[in-house]
């Protein structure tokens, strides 16, 4: 099974220790050597206003909205580092000539359509010249979720733990992963499936 542009829900069968307990996990990349992928239901302490210094604004340049936005906890791997994941068509010619295949990656083509194709940054240049963008306009032109770290499996891993019903492999929604209010988006994953969360319960284990 492909992974790519899926979305996975944790089922109750994830021991509660785990950063991925109660997780919807969007996958951006599925090859035989990895599946990389991140956490887009859980928020971060660290918000945008943390973040001014580091990309070399002023925090009085913040767009009002953007100060106490938390970032996502993308998942346990590169923990502090940023990611961004973004969808739409970048205007600025010093951000077009950034996006290069070393600094970023395609997560989703858009069946075609540039404007709904989903990327992600993997390069700390492009990165930091989004966040400035996403700081200073409360619209920057693109839609975007900045996380910090990102979830890997390694190969066949990921494939053991749908067997042993540790996650639903769901279709890739772009409107639950950029639209939706963060605290919302497991649920919303969920009704897609007619799925109540409320009533879900562990599956027997098989002795």
């Amino acid at each position: 099974m492909d992974f790519s542009h899926k979305l996975l829900l944790a089922t109750p069968n994830v021991d509660s220790d785990s950063v991925f307990f109660e997780s919807l996990v969007y996958i951006t990349s599925h090859t035989h050597e990895s599946t990389m992928g991140f956490i887009i239901n859980k928020q971060s302490k660290t918000t945008m206003r943390n973040l001014t210094h580091s990309v070399g604004i002023d925090q009085q340049d913040i767009d009002p909205s953007r100060k106490s936005q938390p970032l996502a906890v993308g998942g346990n791997v590169n923990s502090m580092r940023i990611f961004i994941m973004y969808r739409g068509v970048l205007t600025k010619p010093e951000l077009t000539q950034l996006e290069t295949p070393k600094r970023q990656y395609i997560a989703y083509d858009g069946g075609g359509d540039k404007s709904k194709a989903i990327k992600v940054t993997q390069d700390l240049t492009l990165s930091e010249s989004l966040m400035k963008e996403i700081l200073l306009h409360a619209d920057p032109g693109f839609e975007s979720l900045v996380l910090l770290g990102q979830a890997a499996w390694e190969p066949d891993q990921l494939y053991q733990e749908v067997k042993y019903d540790q996650w639903l492999v769901l279709d890739g929604d772009p409107d639950i992963i950029f639209s939706a209010d963060i605290e919302k988006r497991r649920e919303l994953a969920a009704q897609t499936i007619d799925l109540n969360l409320n009533r879900w319960i562990p599956a027997l284990q098989q002795a």
